[in-house]
Formats: C-alpha cells, structure tokens, sequence
C-alpha cells in the first residue's frame, strides 16, 4: 500500500486525523507514548513491554495503532512492525517533537492531513 499526502496542514496534529485523539487531557504523554511504542517497532522489539507492560490499556494503545495502520503483527500484537504510515508518523513526531505548547503554529488542533490510499 501507498500513502499519498492529499494535504498536509502545519503541524504535528495529523496524528489526530487517524487516532481517536483530541487536545483534553495529557496528549503530549499520549504522543509520547505513540512514539515509544513506534520506535519499538521499528527497532524490532516487543511494543507492549515499551507501552509499559502488558496490562489491558497497553494493548489498546498497540490496538489503535494497528486499527491506524500504523503497525501490523501477525501472530502476536507485542511484536508488531511499522507500517509505512507508522514510519511517516513517527519521523514526522521525531523530527517537530510532540510538545503541544511549543510552537501553536505547528500545533492547530483542528487540523488534519488527508490521506489516500492506494494499493
């Protein structure tokens, strides 16, 4: 599968588009950990342990990234991989970084990037 950008608004806010995510609460420690758990993939190692165990909120976490399409696993989730998505995302969250107060005009958080997907 191929991802073609459609738009892309400024800032890290895309990753709201394809998550069930929003501003309340703590979202730079829920991107935080969306980083930690894409950086696990793509380092081959287990994703649960690097979401912080294997409690029913972790493999959420690793659920909404695969329903994303941000990881695939085959037979077990705690060992999943990135997808090309996954690997856009987490160079994207790599490169601006995930503080949603350091710069607003990276940070619209109505904003989304539409995707296409081509296979």
């Amino acid at each position: 599968m191929t991802l073609v950008k459609k738009s892309e608004p400024n800032g890290n806010c895309f990753i709201f588009g394809h998550l069930p995510l929003c501003g309340c609460g703590t979202p730079d420690e829920v991107l935080a950990l969306i980083v930690k758990i894409l950086q696990a993939a793509r380092d081959g190692t287990n994703v649960l342990q690097a979401a912080g165990g294997y409690e029913p909120l972790h493999y959420l976490a690793v659920y909404a990234l695969d329903k994303a399409r941000m990881l695939e696993h085959g037979g077990s989730c705690g060992w999943s991989w990135l997808t090309n998505k996954g690997a856009v995302t987490l160079a994207y969250l790599e490169k601006y970084g995930i503080d949603s107060d350091n710069d607003t005009t990276k940070w619209p958080w109505d904003a989304k990037v539409e995707w296409e997907e081509h296979e």
